[in-house]
């Protein structure tokens, strides 16, 4: 394995297939390179296991691992990707990237399942786990829609801010929609806890609607 970008370092791909690369440090698939059409998957790395400060359009990355951040990419900017089944301690999915139109969907992690300290426009975040923060933790969210994803605590999202967004069928211990953090103008419906808030706990929401959330105790 490399130190960096296992697959690939400072290149333009198109129409590859980067899988079963590692790196000591950071980009298990690439480091410092422009994606295109490219799949991304079983790659590992201490930090971004399938991309690390890397431009990533229409790809798909799945089943990559991190042993610290961003399971499918840290640090970088992506558009109309997929991302899938990655897992790390910290952003299964993405960690300290922008995403835009993207798909993550049951990928895994202690903080953070989806995405963490990441910024998304207009992505889906679904199915996805963690500890804390099944979608997303500590995150900035906007026009995004959240469903199906648990935690033990913030099932849809924890922390962060989430501005006209949709948080739908989550699951917690506490705040099964979302706990802590702000939310602007979002959705939050048919969310779930096991202990406390239903819809949302320890958090602040404006001008939100919060109806049909379970929970033996606050359930909205």
């Amino acid at each position: 394995s490399a130190n960096y970008g296992g697959g690939s370092y400072d290149g333009t791909l198109n129409n590859c297939t980067l899988s079963g690369n590692s790196a000591d440090n950071g980009g298990g698939g690439s480091r410092y390179s422009t994606l295109s059409n490219c799949v991304l998957t079983g790659n590992s790395a201490y930090s971004g296991g399938g991309a690390y400060r890397c431009q990533l359009n229409t790809c798909t990355l799945s089943d990559n691992i991190a042993s610290n951040l961003g399971g499918g990419v840290y640090t970088s900017a992506l558009v109309n990707c997929t991302l899938s089944g990655n897992a790390a301690v910290y952003g299964g999915g993405s960690a300290y990237s922008s995403l835009s139109d993207c798909f993550l969907s049951s990928n895994q992690s202690d903080f953070g399942g989806g995405a963490y300290r990441d910024t998304l426009i207009r992505c889906t975040l679904s199915y996805n786990i963690a500890t804390f923060g099944g979608g997303s933790k500590d995150c900035t969210l906007d026009r995004c829609t959240l469903y199906g994803n648990s935690a033990a605590s913030g099932g849809g999202s924890s922390g962060g801010r989430l501005n006209n967004c949709l948080l739908i069928g989550n699951a917690a211990e506490y705040g099964g929609g979302a706990d802590l953090g702000i939310r602007n103008n979002c959705t939050i419906v048919s969310n779930s806890a096991s202990i406390e808030g239903g819809g949302t706990a320890f958090g602040t929401n404006n001008n939100c609607i919060v109806y049909y959330n379970a929970a033996p105790s606050d359930r909205n």
